[in-house]
């Protein structure tokens, strides 16, 4: 008897087999040894099913209102599609097949499930189980945080029921539903209003949302000019800005001038220096969105990127489980922390010889610590660039939380008094000694020059124009920020930054969140994929279609705002917490949807439609949806990608009657009329007639018939 363990995908698969301290047979979708069968899914086999297919003879259907919004009493799976083809491929099919007769088998005694290790694997893996295993087997659980040979062994010698991760599967299979909720209907919902493709989600619509709101604001700002005493202090070669606290509005020159003038006639000295020398804290360990912030600020890399390369160290055993939301790690991981800084320090690198407490605080994670090497250390210059920059963010900072030499510094700080009217402090600080800078340098602030307490020094006060700033534009760093804390400025309590760490992370764990660390980099590249935003040079920017889905979504009275997005999060937070139940987060996202449709029979205005034309010739109106026909290279299709209409510039048809290829203006009177005048057609004797070539556009594809012009005879 032999246990079988399914892996999320087939390079998991191999990492598990390495592990595996016997011989090996490959077969056909699964690997072979003494003792197991190792075998894998390509991520998703299985998905919840389109919504036509829950309305029989609907399957190829045009998308209607008639249906909408639709809640599905139980919610069907089936094998995931090719998105082009609409078909279940042939791999994925095959590979079920496998499977399902492994699982099956009475070689079987176990299975060992081996998806990733987080709420979706959990789903994936189990979808598995649920749609192929017939008969009852015992289940355990291979949970990984890191793919090394030696963590695998530990983990394969440790298996717990997969029972244990009942509450993780629920909530992944809860957020599966709603989403599924919020994007059929609301997608359907909307594409049909607008004519044009629109995917509205429950995470994927705030996010452009947010983004749409920044641009608005910075293009909507009024700049507002104002002055300010502006002054120049020399110190040898050194030249120090000193301004005033005081701004007089720029109607008040005048004003400015008189402050300026006292500000002048008093005496500029030097009130105190204080130098006090202090330890400066590394920043801490990295999470997934701290970390692809830091790789975009760095080197303007894309979060698709990023994921890219922390998932490939991954597999690769050199990192631990990239899809993490925290920055500490778990009080039980001390010893896995010391033996990598061991090893470290073998390799000549300046580290503690122990790690301390401060970084591990079981408070601070859900299910995954922070971003860390691993005891496996790669081999640099084979590292793709990408791949070699990441891991060495991590390494870095790794090494800057444990490093063994404290990082001094010596700040100095004058005060300059001006004749009692106002002070002005000026700051510089010099490194004592680098500690952790070695691994992570800064930009220090400069070195002031020599002061001493009752020095005076000639200065010259002139009004200075300004003006206001807009609001930045969102970052890859900064949307980051927002979309891991969307309520961040309210929350944090000014002045302590211990209790601003501690707040922060109670409303992560309890779900105050826009999507999460597995799926934000999916969703936002979507975004981009969709035509809603851009990424140009690490900043976002939102675009034409954006700005339409926004409007349409206001104009409908469709609300996925961040407040709905953040209420769901919560609520599957409770259900991983075993609060609450699926069914209960189901029913909120359907009290949602039902309240989105209030305005169903409501038309949008031209300015919330989006017509993606892109120069190409418009030759008529759709029929069956109203939405704007283009010609295109093979064809004239409707721009609503939910319609599927098109006519073909060739066909057998067409070619059999002597019809010749369906020119423009051919294309444009079947629109129009449904039917098109054809002369010089030839009969199967070889005979010319004319005659009336009629579109049937109520089937898919469009059916045709003839009708003879003299005596109105139609033929098929």
């Amino acid at each position: 008897m032999k246990k079988l363990i399914i892996c999320e995908k087939p390079s998991l698969a191999r990492s598990v087999l390495s592990a595996i301290p016997e011989r090996s047979v490959r077969r056909n979708g699964y690997y072979e040894t003494n003792n197991y069968f190792v075998s894998y899914a390509f991520g998703h086999l299985f998905g919840l099913a389109d919504l036509e297919s829950y309305f029989p003879g609907m399957e190829s259907g045009r998308w209607t209102l008639d249906n909408l919004p639709f809640f599905p009493e139980k919610f069907n799976f089936a094998l995931k599609k090719d998105p082009k083809t609409k078909k279940v491929d042939a791999g994925v099919k095959e590979q079920f097949g496998v499977l399902k007769q492994l699982m099956n088998s009475p070689e079987v005694s176990e299975i060992v499930h081996c998806g990733d290790a987080d709420r979706e694997g959990e789903v994936i893996v189990r979808l598995i189980l649920m749609n192929g295993l017939t008969k009852k087997k015992p289940v355990k659980r291979l949970w990984l945080p890191e793919q090394t040979e030696n963590t695998i062994r530990k983990a394969l010698d440790d298996l717990k029921d997969d029972a244990a991760y009942d509450n993780l599967y629920q909530e992944g299979l809860a957020r599966t539903y709603i989403d599924w909720l919020f994007g059929i209907n609301y997608t359907r919902y909307v594409s049909i209003k607008s004519g044009s493709l629109m995917r509205v989600g429950r995470v994927v619509t705030p996010i452009v949302k947010a983004i749409y709101d920044r641009e608005m604001q910075r293009k909507n700002f009024v700049p507002v000019k104002f002055w300010k005493p502006v002054s120049e202090l020399t110190k040898g070669d050194v030249k120090i800005k000193l301004t005033s606290k005081e701004a007089f509005e720029y109607s008040d020159q005048d004003g400015a001038k008189a402050y300026c003038a006292r500000l002048n006639s008093a005496d500029l000295t030097v009130e105190s220096v204080t130098k006090k020398t202090s330890v400066r804290a590394p920043g801490k360990l990295f999470s997934l969105s701290k970390l692809q912030g830091e790789l975009g600020k760095k080197y303007k890399m894309s979060m698709k990127d990023s994921l890219a390369s922390v998932q490939a160290l991954y597999e690769g055993g050199y990192v631990t489980y990239p899809r993490t939301n925290t920055e500490y790690l778990a009080e039980n991981e001390k010893e896995r922390a010391d033996k990598i800084v061991a090893l470290l320090r073998q390799k000549g690198y300046d580290v503690k010889e122990k790690t301390g407490k401060k970084i591990f605080d079981d408070a601070k994670i859900e299910s995954h610590s922070a971003l860390t090497p691993t005891e496996k250390f790669p081999d640099l210059d084979k590292l793709s660039e990408n791949d070699r920059r990441t891991y060495e963010t991590i390494l870095n900072r790794f090494l800057a939380v444990f490093c063994g030499t404290d990082c001094l510094v010596e700040k100095t700080e004058v005060v300059l008094d001006c004749g009692g009217i106002e002070t002005f402090k000026v700051s510089g600080t010099v490194v004592k000694q680098k500690g952790f800078l070695v691994y992570e340098p800064q930009k220090e602030k400069d070195e002031l020059p020599a002061f001493e307490k009752g020095e005076t020094y000639p200065h010259d006060f002139k009004p200075e124009e300004k003006q206001t700033e807009p609001p930045k534009a969102y970052t890859l760093e900064s949307l980051n920020e927002f979309l891991k804390n969307p309520f961040g400025k309210d929350l944090k309590k000014k002045g302590d930054s211990e209790s601003d760490d501690d707040e922060e992370y109670r409303q992560i764990l309890a779900g105050v969140e826009i999507g999460t660390e597995a799926t934000r980099t999916g969703i936002i590249e979507n975004a981009i994929n969709s035509g809603y935003i851009s990424l140009k040079n690490n900043v976002y920017g939102i675009e034409p279609k954006g700005i339409a889905m926004v409007n349409a979504l206001k104009e409908l009275g469709v609300d996925v705002s961040i407040d709905t997005s953040v209420e769901m999060s919560k609520l599957l937070k409770r259900i991983y917490k075993n609060e609450a139940r699926v069914s209960d987060a189901v029913g909120a996202a359907r009290d949602e949807i039902e309240k989105g449709f209030s305005r169903k029979d409501s038309s949008l205005s031209e300015q919330s439609k989006f017509q993606d034309h892109n120069n190409k010739n418009e030759i008529g109106t759709c029929p069956c949806c109203g939405s704007p026909v283009l010609e295109g290279k093979m064809n004239f299709y409707c721009t609503n990608k939910g319609c599927s209409m098109r006519l073909w510039k060739s066909s057998r048809y067409f070619d059999a009657i002597g019809a010749g290829t369906m020119t423009a203006k051919k294309a444009a009177a079947f629109l129009k009329n449904g039917k098109c005048l054809y002369k010089n057609l030839k009969s199967k004797a070889g005979k010319t007639y004319d005659a009336y070539i009629v579109a049937d556009f109520t089937k898919t594809p469009v059916g045709f018939s003839m009708e003879f012009k003299n005596d109105g005879r139609k033929k098929k």
